[in-house]
């Protein structure tokens, strides 16, 4: 079921990526030298080597900002640390001693020891790196598929799209239109609607957490960014990994006080921008391109969870889109899906 589920997701991407692109092809293919027209195969080719551009751009570019990021963890003065927290520490042994965690003659800083290198041995890190090798693999092969389907779908879109008409009976190919114009309508806004709101959140993270002096704000700008994609936990994960990373950026500067006044106004910047986006980025940046009551959204998204997880809960609403249009196309003249179209027309 998985495999189905993981090909699905593929053919699913391949799509986006599809429609994404189709205007720059058919920008291109307008283009012409005399009686020369550039080829449509080229132009389906240049399109996704511009979208492969702009992914390795962007890996470049944050790569090392992680990396940073790694190395001022890495680089944090744990004696100094230890020494400016010795009396909660000294509170934690008590009740670590009391619950019968750790050993009367252990210490905090020998406990975490043994338990790091209980975790660290030679099984787990030969794991891990069989693992890092497997995700490797199944990175490129997946990418490699995703841009192979593009390809066919943006250089044989019409082909697809006329098939599919002569598919269904005459009395539906109405309909049928309908429905692929609507869907290809309701995806086009839908991707490009999260894009501009990811684009938008984490430049809002960026200033807002610059402007209050925390450090690393690029890096949580641009994961919490990336995390508010998926529904409801995502920012809420976002502000906790926000306040990690900004913890740790001070404490590897060297910097032990006042981490309580950091927490609280990396959590406050951050919901400042989570409002910002519930009020005013997602209502005019994304709008009602699903159409569906936010409760109808809420149930899905759980649905979603269920059948895959986070990948399903970013990717069901707009499969329920979709459907929802399928359903008021083909079943219009039942009194229950016309009162379903005039929700759609409400919301």
């Amino acid at each position: 079921m998985w495999y189905f589920f993981e090909m699905v997701v593929l053919v699913a991407i391949a799509m986006l990526v599809a429609i994404a692109g189709s205007p720059l092809v058919k920008l291109l293919n307008k283009i012409s030298f005399g009686k020369f027209k550039i080829p449509e195969a080229l132009s389906v080719s240049f399109t996704l080597l511009v979208f492969l551009g702009l992914f390795a751009g962007l890996f470049f570019i944050l790569v090392p900002l992680f990396l940073e990021q790694a190395n001022a963890i890495a680089s944090i003065n744990f004696p100094g640390l230890f020494a400016h927290y010795q009396t909660e520490i000294t509170w934690i042994e008590i009740n670590l001693r009391k619950m019968g965690i750790m050993a009367s003659d252990a210490t905090l800083v020998t406990f975490i020891k043994e338990k790091a290198m209980a975790m660290a041995d030679y099984n787990q890190l030969s794991k891990l790196g069989s693992d890092i090798l497997a995700f490797t693999g199944s990175f490129f092969f997946n990418l490699f598929s995703v841009l192979f389907i593009s390809w066919f779908l943006l250089y044989d879109f019409s082909v697809i799209h006329n098939f599919i008409l002569k598919m269904v009976p005459k009395s539906y190919k109405s309909d049928t239109e309908g429905f692929l114009e609507q869907s290809r309508l309701l995806i086009s806004r839908y991707v490009l609607g999260i894009i501009m709101d990811t684009l938008a959140v984490m430049i809002s993270y960026a200033i807002i957490l610059s402007v209050l002096g925390v450090k690393g704000a690029i890096v949580i700008a641009v994961l919490a960014g990336f995390l508010n994609v998926i529904p409801y936990i995502g920012p809420v994960i976002g502000v906790m990994s926000g306040i990690v990373i900004g913890l740790t950026s001070c404490i590897s500067a060297g910097v032990f006080g006042g981490l309580d006044i950091v927490a609280i106004k990396i959590g406050l910047g951050m919901l400042a921008v989570i409002i910002l986006d519930n009020i005013f980025y997602d209502p005019f940046i994304q709008g009602k391109s699903i159409h569906a009551h936010p409760l109808e959204i809420f149930l899905v998204i759980i649905a979603g969870e269920i059948i895959g997880g986070v990948i399903a809960m970013i990717v069901i609403i707009l499969v329920y889109g979709v459907l929802k249009i399928l359903v008021t196309r083909y079943l219009h003249h039942f009194p229950q899906i016309q009162k379903i179209e005039d929700q759609i027309v409400k919301y």
